[in-house]
């Protein structure tokens, strides 16, 4: 059984009127990268927060190993925290950097020495420790941001969109290198961001928040294959959605009958299908495949994204690689029935 390291218990957190959290429990395990992932304003910075003491829950128990830590000190926690502007002392080199709060906490001298060198060479910043950060590239002072952290040796490393003022190849190649630095590690990761595909990527598990309230924890391809609502299939990732009924395998949208492998809801009124799980065909190759009309097509790369408007006038998204598709082809559209997933339609 895994050990748990961070508990959440029933935590509520307002801001004058203002709700932020309201009643969230959540199990970190050890040694995982857990992200906490979710649009702007739904409560995961404050979450990260409250663990590391910035802030204090109005209700509620945060736990680390099992010591609630609400009435202990932010610098007093097993914890370190990785924002996403650096803040790194100018006037001193990589190494000082690394070093300062060692020597603030007056660790000796030889101890210093060897916990700095472990993690230089931990994010390949050996080569870099007598520069000063004017003199580092933005994935550079990350690495050193990051290094300053680890040095104190936390059990739990909280990263708050540590990546965001990186460019996108930067940031891809910082995003294998922190998985790399915490498998190495085995340090509890617990990062937030809200970019989906930074989730998809790093994570061993993810928890989507939405208004202060937890819409689904799982495994990255759970999220993703098997959404539990709405919510969790528009945000991470695209999806369509079609309103109806389901009944014995069969999804009624209209006139159409879709089948589906029930992945879901059995009572849905809502049917997802991610724009893969889309086929495109040039002739009616089944009953109830649905007529829809070429609108847009955008070139990717190595697919295209093919808008369509169906005969109700609905827009519909897939992927094609076909050649022949352009602005205003009739085409008819089938599902993969075993990537349908059933949802109750959610209130607005």
């Amino acid at each position: 059984m895994e050990k748990t390291l961070i508990q959440l218990e029933h935590i509520h957190k307002s801001y004058g009127k203002q709700t932020i959290i309201e009643d969230l429990s959540l199990e970190v395990r050890d040694g995982e990268f857990l992200t906490l992932l979710g649009p702007s304003g739904c409560g995961k910075t404050t979450l990260l927060r409250m663990i590391n003491g910035f802030e204090t829950p109005d209700k509620g128990e945060v736990l680390l190993d099992g010591v609630n830590q609400v009435a202990i000190q932010p610098n007093k926690r097993e914890v370190n925290t990785v924002f996403q502007s650096y803040a790194l002392f100018p006037h001193l080199t990589v190494r000082e950097n690394i070093e300062f709060s060692l020597k603030m906490k007056k660790v000796d001298k030889n101890e210093i020495k060897e916990r700095v060198d472990e993690v230089l060479e931990l994010t390949n910043l050996e080569a870099l420790a007598s520069r000063k950060p004017g003199k580092l590239s933005g994935g550079q002072q990350q690495r050193v941001a990051i290094a300053r952290s680890l040095v104190n040796k936390p059990k739990v490393l909280l990263l708050d969109e540590p990546l965001g003022a990186l460019d996108l190849k930067l940031r891809k190649q910082m995003q294998i290198e922190l998985k790399k630095m915490q498998r190495r590690l085995g340090i509890t990761y617990v990062y937030v961001t809200h970019d989906q595909e930074e989730a998809l990527t790093i994570s061993d598990r993810i928890v989507v928040l939405n208004k202060g309230n937890i819409e689904q924890i799982g495994e990255p391809f759970e999220i993703y294959h098997s959404p539990k609502t709405e919510f969790v299939a528009s945000f991470l990732g695209e999806s369509n959605f079609f309103e109806g009924k389901y009944e014995n395998g069969v999804f009624h949208y209209g006139d159409a009958k879709i089948p589906v492998e029930a992945n879901g809801t059995k009572d849905a009124n809502l049917l997802s299908v991610r724009p893969e799980y889309i086929n495109i065909n040039l002739g009616k190759t089944e009953e109830n495949a649905l007529e829809a009309m070429v609108t847009e097509v955008t070139y990717l790369g190595q697919t295209n994204r093919i808008e369509l408007k169906l005969k109700d006038g609905k827009k519909v998204y897939a992927l094609s690689e076909i050649e022949e598709l352009e602005k205003g082809k009739k085409v008819f559209l089938t599902f993969h029935s075993k990537e349908c997933t059933l949802l109750k339609k959610q209130e607005q």
